[in-house]
């Protein structure tokens, strides 16, 4: 039996969350997700995935958190997995925040939105790099930030370089660096598709990326985006920044789409649909 490609496996997401079966879906996608996070905390555990990696400095991982502290518990555990020493700052601006131990907690007011979090961070690194995170992500053994801080070291003309977040339970992958931007003037530094330091050059990445943060700092996040901000973001990098992709540097995406009260908060974009629409006359390129 071959396996599934990933426009099947994308097909059968959609199946689940959105069609008939979902109520059984449910219980099912979260028994799944549970027992491949139980595996991979095993394997971890028996091969002692902190001496595999070399030792990472001048980085620090950013990570911006709202209404999900298992999943924020569940990254911070797995970074200290990998790398014990990371600095690691996390912005809440959850009802209830997190506090978790060994790491820089900076609370902000209930719902302020992922840019004015982002941007709070940003001004918390003090390190040459930045590695910023979704909340939901969890280190594997791809997640290798030695490397990629090895070749923003040796080619100084990359700024960001990103990674693949790998969906759970299906191991589905997105092509990022071929999403959506929206118009702009301004011409990028290096072409699309080129080649630096045997990385493609591309005007997009994923959320997952590591960047020099006072390169990062000159774009940074508009404060008036509270959840879209990602397109935003590498339409205001173009002509700024060069952004490149590794797709051998990966982390795990713990979707749940069940998580209703969340998806609640995710997916009120009335306001951001509205200001961006204003901000940009023709909405994407």
């Amino acid at each position: 039996m071959k396996p599934l490609t990933e426009q099947q496996k994308k097909m059968a997401y959609r199946y689940l969350v959105h069609g008939p079966m979902r109520f059984v879906a449910q219980p099912t996608y979260a028994a799944v997700l549970k027992l491949e996070l139980g595996m991979y905390r095993l394997i971890n555990a028996l091969h002692n995935p902190a001496a595999s990696f070399s030792r990472v400095h001048n980085v620090t991982a950013l990570i911006k958190t709202f209404e999900r502290p298992e999943r924020c518990r569940a990254l911070v555990s797995s970074i200290r997995q990998f790398y014990p020493d990371l600095p690691i700052i996390v912005v809440d601006d959850s009802k209830h925040p997190t506090r978790l131990p060994n790491v820089t907690t900076r609370v902000l007011t209930y719902d302020s939105g992922v840019s004015v979090g982002r941007r709070e961070g940003l001004s918390l690194v003090r390190t040459k790099y930045v590695i910023n995170l979704d909340d939901d992500y969890i280190f594997c053994r791809q997640t290798n930030i030695a490397r990629v801080i090895q070749l923003l070291d040796e080619f100084e003309e990359i700024d960001i370089i990103g990674g693949v977040p790998v969906d759970l339970p299906f191991y589905i992958t997105h092509d990022s660096k071929n999403g959506p931007l929206y118009r702009t003037a301004h011409q990028s530094l290096k072409p699309k598709g080129s080649s630096l330091g045997g990385l493609e050059v591309c005007d997009k990445v994923s959320n997952f990326f590591v960047g020099r943060t006072e390169k990062i700092k000159l774009v940074n996040w508009d404060p008036l985006v509270k959840r879209l901000d990602h397109a935003d973001f590498f339409t205001r990098c173009t002509g700024k920044l060069v952004s490149a992709i590794d797709p051998s540097f990966r982390i795990l995406h713990v979707r749940n789409p069940f998580d209703y009260a969340y998806r609640r908060f995710r997916y009120d974009l009335d306001a951001d649909l509205a200001y961006l629409g204003g901000k940009y006359a023709h909405p994407w390129r």
